[in-house]
């Protein structure tokens, strides 16, 4: 597996280039990190699941090598594994742009093959490589876990719609698959295998190198944006299609509500009903809301409850504006900050004392280099509180969700709009967020401090999760003062612990007890247009019995990202019934 050229490489990949059928595995850009260097250039990498592959660096550290007696004796003197092993690999040629080798390297290289003072060249092809450097290395070292490359961290945040629409996209397609096999497989259904390779295809074109990092020019964004918008139409249609042909029309249940769950676990959720279902609450909206349950990969025909024995309220005592239900407390004041979270079952206090959370703070954003791909180290340095919110008022008061809503400027032509929410079935306390962003070389984030101590953070990342260290106490921690996270980032102690999970968001940092998310960046090459514009986030603060668990924050974070499938279509029997 050939990755020359790529901003990080997850603890997840070994297990796919191994289930691919794949035994080696070969980069260069590690040689670019920025205060570390990896101890071998030939070494085993083994991902978390405990697969090894055969991995080698060129220490020419370059894929634009000339080709010529200079490269050729630095890839030699240049290599660490001598002790272990007789073979280097050299990649030559225009890599960075495409050309490919000249006839001059090709002749430069011919007639190096035997020559005093330098090393036997031989052109080889890289399964021949491979083979002799295996036969060749001997007690390999052992990398263990992610290869974390100190550089381009920016791309974690920079084009935030990009990475929005991705991840939408993805849930939306299995969504798809899911619903449509199970239609496919009970009624007479026609699985749309055409429809979503083609939508697929899409998505995995935008997944590119340049694209999803936010590295790309204005025209490519803009043709990014018409495909995603694309892909999530025919998507939703496809959805709605296959969960309308596997609900019979029976005319005694007209009107009914189906609610499919695509996730593993059988899930109560507070959801949106048609107009005119009887409810408790409607939204701020003037939507009717109510308490479904569904059963795991399954559906129910249900009649949403207008009992409820769980509530939650909405209180203002002089300056503090308090959400509470049998879980939790959450106090904030005027201004928008979080003042307390109060986790009444655990009876732990979440924020460190006389510290604010819920704060949104302004980093300049002028790296040495490559402005939509990096964040440098002393961003951290220029710290600017975003002022407090100019308006605050309450939009839902109970019994199933309450909820308030802040105002804030974050300059002349930029401001905020949040929507702070806590409903009456969890202790998770919901953000949701429109930043109307017109901002140039500065980084907007989201902080919370926590009272909590741990030398540990755990994130989540393909196909499972690891630890990173919440301190500097040497190079390599250092360096991760920005990291990658995908669904949930999750600090505890041994007895109790505090998650951030989010719907569209990938750069965050956890230093100390300060857990920051990072929400738009904003540079000007090579789109000069940045990330400006009206972006729509949410992320959620869930307090949690005792240290990191599935069911304590896993499950949380993909309730978070893939709502209940709701559909105004009736069934032959009311009441759940598992797909599967």
């Amino acid at each position: 597996f050939c990755l020359p050229d790529v901003f990080f490489y997850s603890a997840a990949l070994t297990q796919i280039i191994k289930h691919a059928g794949i035994r080696y595995f070969l980069t260069q850009k590690m040689s670019w990190n920025q205060f570390n260097k990896l101890p071998s250039h030939s070494f085993l990498w083994e991902g978390m699941d405990g697969s090894q592959v055969l991995t080698h660096f060129p220490p020419v550290d370059t894929y634009n090598s000339m080709a010529n007696v200079k490269d050729v004796l630095f890839n030699t003197s240049n290599y660490k594994d001598h002790d272990r092993s007789t073979q280097s690999y050299l990649l030559f040629g225009y890599g960075d742009g495409g050309g490919g080798p000249t006839r001059g390297m090709l002749e430069q290289l011919n007639r190096m093959q035997d020559v005093d003072g330098l090393p036997q060249v031989n052109q080889r092809t890289p399964h021949d490589f491979f083979k002799r450097l295996e036969s060749d290395i001997k007690d390999p070292i052992i990398w263990r876990g992610e290869l974390y490359f100190e550089y381009h961290r920016g791309t974690y945040t920079t084009q935030a719609d990009t990475k929005r629409d991705n991840r939408r996209s993805e849930e939306l397609l299995h969504d798809v698959e899911f619903i449509s096999a199970i239609a496919f497989s009970t009624q007479d259904f026609p699985y749309p295998s055409e429809s979503l390779a083609k939508l697929w295809k899409i998505v995995l074109t935008n997944q590119f190198h340049d694209i999803i990092p936010g590295s790309s020019i204005t025209e490519v964004y803009q043709d990014s944006d018409r495909d995603y918008r694309s892909v999530l139409t025919e998507s939703s249609e496809l959805r709605r299609s296959a969960a309308a042909a596997l609900l019979d029309q029976e005319p005694e249940y007209t009107g009914h509500i189906a609610v499919f769950n695509t996730l593993s676990f059988d899930r109560r959720e507070l959801v949106t009903l048609p107009p005119g279902s009887p409810t408790l609450q409607t939204s701020a909206l003037g939507e009717p809301l109510g308490v479904v349950e569904v059963p795991s990969l399954g559906y129910a025909v249900v009649e949403p409850s207008t009992q409820q024995s769980h509530t939650v309220n909405v209180n203002q005592s002089n300056d503090v504006f308090i959400l509470e239900n049998e879980y939790v407390i959450a106090k904030f004041n005027p201004g928008g900050q979080l003042t307390s979270l109060h986790d009444k079952q655990n009876n732990r206090e979440c924020i460190k004392p006389n510290k604010n959370a819920n704060q949104f703070v302004l980093f300049d954003d002028n790296p040495v280099n490559f402005d939509a791909w990096d964040v440098d180290i002393y961003h951290l340095e220029k710290y600017q509180p975003i002022a407090s919110a100019h308006s605050v008022r309450i939009i839902e008061e109970g019994p199933l969700r309450a909820s308030l809503e802040f105002e804030f400027a974050i300059s002349s032509q930029s401001n905020i709009r949040q929507v702070v929410s806590l409903t009456s079935l969890s202790p998770r306390l919901e953000f949701n967020t429109e930043v109307d962003w017109h901002e140039d070389h500065k980084f907007l984030k989201v902080e919370f401090p926590l009272n909590l101590r741990a030398m540990f953070a755990t994130y989540e990342i393909q196909f499972g999760h690891l630890q990173r260290p919440t301190h500097f106490n040497n190079s390599w921690d250092m360096a991760r003062f920005e990291v990658s996270a995908h669904h949930w980032v999750d600090f505890s102690e041994t007895d109790f612990g505090v998650a951030l999970l989010n719907d569209c968001k990938y750069g965050i940092s956890i230093h100390g007890s300060d857990m920051r998310l990072s929400l738009r960046k904003s540079g000007t090459h090579p789109d000069p247009r940045g990330d400006n514009g009206v972006h729509v986030m949410t992320y959620s603060l869930l307090p949690h019995n005792g240290p990191f668990s599935v069911e304590s924050v896993v499950r949380p974070g993909y309730e978070l990202n893939t709502p209940v499938v709701a559909a105004t279509v009736s069934h032959r029997s009311a009441g759940g019934e598992s797909l599967f």
